[in-house]
């Protein structure tokens, strides 16, 4: 705002002597994480806030427009399975991407994902599928070139959980247990039903068949695959 000195310093401003707005920008500093490598480290479900105002990235993510003034974190995965990391209740209109190193390849990519809080729902959420002991670099931005104050959570892995009805769905270990259901441990996946018994065919053994034929007959050695003999 333009204002006298002392109105100024009561607002615990900075007065400029002799300018006015808008046409005076306001000198504001990058945000320590303005590059990649002085990303800001997060932990998995602790939140960590931060701002974008004063980025100077010219990044692009496959997923938005004109996203371009970008900040970095970076997360080594602690957990093995699928994990989702948000913006929700940012203050505006996020991007998130995430890589699987600093200039590297684009692992996961969104603009408005995020379905809660609602209203707004313009921030954004992704999942991926993490390896313990792995480091990702993770990219927070604004859509069209907007910027704010944001909020960064990683969430904890899930992997998948067989309910005692023979539904699959993903959740952490805490929360499987809590259903009564049965935690297929790191890294597992839903199958669907794809025999048609009502059962997630990642919830049951797998069934027992006959081999009624053998190419080479049963007890010779195919020279051509890479197994011993007893294999």
């Amino acid at each position: 705002g333009t204002l006298t000195e002392v109105n100024c310093q009561n607002q615990n401003g900075t007065w400029f002597q002799g300018q006015s707005c808008p046409s005076f920008t306001c000198p504001v500093s990058p945000p320590p994480n303005d590059q990649c490598t002085d990303c800001i480290r997060v932990l998995t479900d602790v939140t960590i806030s931060g701002r974008t105002r004063a980025a100077s990235g010219t990044d692009v993510t496959s997923c938005a427009d004109n996203d371009t003034l970008d900040v970095w974190h970076c997360w080594t995965a602690d957990c093995t399975g699928r994990v989702s990391i948000t913006t929700c209740g940012s203050s505006f209109d996020t991007t998130l991407a995430v890589y699987d190193a600093c200039g590297g390849d684009e692992i996961a990519c969104d603009d408005d994902g995020c379905q809660s809080p609602a209203p707004p729902q313009n921030r954004s959420q992704v999942t991926l599928d993490a390896t313990e002991g792995t480091t990702y670099s993770i990219r927070v931005s604004g859509y069209d070139g907007r910027f704010g104050d944001y909020i960064l959570m990683v969430e904890e892995c899930k992997n998948a959980c067989c309910f005692p009805s023979g539904r699959c769905d993903y959740g952490t270990t805490a929360e499987c247990d809590g259903v009564g259901g049965t935690s297929l441990g790191p890294g597992s996946v839903c199958r669907g039903d794809l025999d048609g018994n009502g059962i997630d065919d990642a919830c049951e053994p797998c069934p027992v068949r006959t081999i009624i034929g053998a190419a080479p007959a049963s007890g010779t050695v195919d020279a051509r695959q890479p197994n011993s003999a007893a294999a």
